[in-house]
């Protein structure tokens, strides 16, 4: 481990001619101590407003970091001895601690970003044939007051009763608070801000585009998803071998508990919290397998058909 004791930073500033590296040090700490604790309470919610000063630190720091790298690269040849390659790797891994701190927001999954701020997760919702905004407000919101608070849905979205019909599809633009309940989710690492909330994945089919692995959109992950839990098998996720439907839930199809089957699709499902409401819509014996027709909805009540033979 680097010994941080000033002769040896000052040898080392020499060599890489870079003599406000005490400085920089000293300011890096500070920032660690009062800043970084602060930006971690605002885009955790525990406090409504930060001072843009800790942001500006941070910034400062990330480009001193890159001075740093760019000194230590030029003048490479100094470094004779074993504790000036402990240093470039010490101040490596400042840079990077540095970098990981721009992400808060999406570890901590906040709605919030380094730029801007709001309570509320903003996303478009297209309602379904018969559905009432009552039931919106209930099922999609998670209101618990959603016999009256279905009035501010209509207002936001200028729906008078005369354009407001149970059979239009009207297109709504729907809020959810940030602490809410259906939006939190931890299977997701990014903002929390409308199909924000499904997460990115690789396509599970290798492929090379723009000349790295191509990354799938937001549905389209959701959709994959979808796939592969559908056809999980007990045993198949090398950390949790109960997730999953089993080969054989009964001896014979005459004899298959279909209620079982059922029930260990479902608490699969449940292990990506994007994923709510399944449900069954056919399931029959399709010579040796067992044929199953169903649909899931998504927090924000994206609903995936597909079919899985088990």
């Amino acid at each position: 481990m680097v010994t941080l004791d000033s002769e040896n930073i000052y040898n080392y500033s020499v060599k890489i001619k870079y003599p406000g590296l005490p400085a920089y040090l000293d300011k890096y700490f500070s920032f660690y101590t009062n800043s970084y604790p602060v930006i971690v309470n605002y885009f955790s919610g525990v406090s409504s407003s930060i001072d843009p000063k800790h942001f500006k630190t941070l910034f400062e720091l990330i480009k001193e970091s890159i001075d740093i790298s760019n000194n230590t690269i030029l003048n490479k040849a100094k470094l004779t001895v074993y504790y000036d390659w402990e240093f470039v790797e010490y101040f490596d891994e400042l840079k990077d601690n540095l970098y990981a701190i721009t992400k808060t927001s999406k570890f901590l999954r906040s709605s919030r970003t380094n730029s801007s701020y709001s309570d509320k997760v903003d996303f478009n919702y297209v309602l379904m044939q018969n559905q009432t905004l009552e039931n919106v407000s209930k099922k999609v919101l998670g209101s618990d007051n959603f016999d009256n608070d279905w009035v501010d849905i209509a207002m936001r979205n200028d729906l008078s009763e005369v354009e407001y019909s149970k059979n239009s599809h009207n297109n709504l633009v729907l809020s959810l608070n940030r602490r809410s309940t259906n939006m939190d989710v931890r299977s997701v690492v990014d903002n929390i801000s409308g199909e924000k909330i499904y997460g990115k994945d690789i396509d599970r089919i290798l492929t090379f585009e723009n000349d790295d692995l191509r990354v799938l959109g937001y549905k389209d992950t959701v959709n994959q998803s979808v796939s592969i839990l559908c056809t999980m098998k007990k045993g198949d996720h090398p950390e949790f071998f109960e997730l999953g439907v089993s080969d054989f839930v009964g001896d014979n199809l005459n004899a298959f508990a279909y209620g079982t089957m059922v029930r260990q699709l479902g608490e699969t499902f449940s292990s990506d919290d994007t994923l709510v409401d399944l449900i069954v819509k056919v399931i029959k014996p399709t010579g040796t397998d067992i044929y199953v027709e169903f649909s899931v909805s998504t927090r924000l009540d994206y609903v995936v058909e597909n079919t899985t033979n088990i």
